[in-house]
């Protein structure tokens, strides 16, 4: 009898920790100018490659951005903001549950201007 009450205990234990794990990531950054002050107000934008779906937040002002809910994909991230190019960086893998950090180096200039950065994230081990 013990027995059937701890399997039974272990069996709803697992299934309300698998439930409550989520697949979809974040993507988490700072955008900075080329001195290293960081920019607030910059509109920073995800775009699922595959899908074609946009998440965007902008930054604080610490310059930081957070972008949550994200399903595992392959993104295009462009930031933009008045007095300084446009950015633009392809090749941004999430996987699920993960927590992608990429810091933005904005140059001075138009919005008619891109910076494109073609690095691609490493892939973990």
């Amino acid at each position: 009898m013990k027995r059937r009450v701890i399997i039974t205990f272990l069996g709803i234990a697992l299934t309300a920790t698998a439930l409550g794990q989520d697949p979809r990531g974040t993507l988490i950054g700072r955008v900075a100018d080329a001195s290293g002050s960081l920019v607030p107000g910059v509109e920073v934008r995800v775009t699922n490659v595959a899908t074609g779906v946009t998440a965007s937040a902008k930054t604080n002002e610490a310059g930081n951005f957070s972008i949550p809910f994200l399903l595992p994909a392959t993104y295009r991230v462009n930031a933009e903001v008045t007095g300084f190019k446009r950015f633009t960086r392809q090749g941004i893998q999430i996987r699920v549950s993960e927590t992608v950090e990429l810091d933005i180096l904005m140059e001075l200039g138009e919005l008619s201007e891109t910076v494109v950065v073609s690095a691609e994230s490493p892939l973990l081990d």
